[in-house]
């Protein structure tokens, strides 16, 4: 099942009314959020591969990389929103070579990330009008190619990334006391780890 951005969208503008000083988290503060998020999600990789490799130090399950899935998934929703940008469309990830890494799909990601920076920095620099709105538009498509790289990378360790956004938003809410909740998806969803 591909992520439903609409969705994810319309239930993080119902939430954000109800979070305490929303109303201070600027454009460059959501940048800033989604970096962050991409970084838990390559250290949740890092710490799941430990434990599959043996390596001593602290371990992760598959459950805890789909955790950061999902708020990378609602940091990023929320940045595009405070850049005024539709939804993302529903991203289903190609075929991956049997060789790939899972090591391999997370830095691609961690990359695709950087670039966003990179592009969110040009944009608020920005000496036009004609110029920040183009710029605005390689923020998109950078979030865009973010998506396809985490779609990939939960492909490959089997993570639903429907399931995992809505479990993550419902687990936040309940933890800081949002009545904002969103629907369990009922057909596609599968444990992490579990291939189609």
């Amino acid at each position: 099942m591909t992520m439903n951005f609409e969705t994810l969208r319309a239930a993080n503008i119902a939430r954000q009314e109800e979070w305490p000083g929303n109303d201070k988290a600027d454009p460059a503060f959501r940048a800033l959020e989604v970096a962050d998020e991409v970084g838990e999600v390559m250290g949740a990789v890092k710490k799941w591969l430990r434990a599959q490799r043996d390596i001593a130090g602290t371990t992760l399950t598959l459950e805890d990389v789909a955790d950061e899935i999902g708020d990378t998934y609602v940091s990023l929703d929320l940045f595009m929103h405070a850049l005024a940008l539709p939804p993302l469309p529903g991203i289903m990830p190609g075929a991956l070579d049997d060789e790939i890494k899972a090591s391999d799909l997370a830095l691609e990601a961690y990359v695709s990330a950087g670039h966003i920076v990179d592009s969110f920095l040009r944009y608020e620099h920005s000496e036009t009008n004609n110029e920040r709105e183009a710029r605005r538009f390689d923020v998109r498509d950078d979030c865009l190619n973010l998506i396809i790289g985490i779609e990939s990378l939960a492909s490959y360790l089997g993570i639903d990334t429907n399931t995992a956004v809505v479990a993550k938003f419902n687990k936040t809410s309940e933890k800081y006391g949002m009545a904002t909740r969103m629907e369990t998806p009922e057909t596609g969803s599968r444990q992490p780890g579990e291939r189609e």
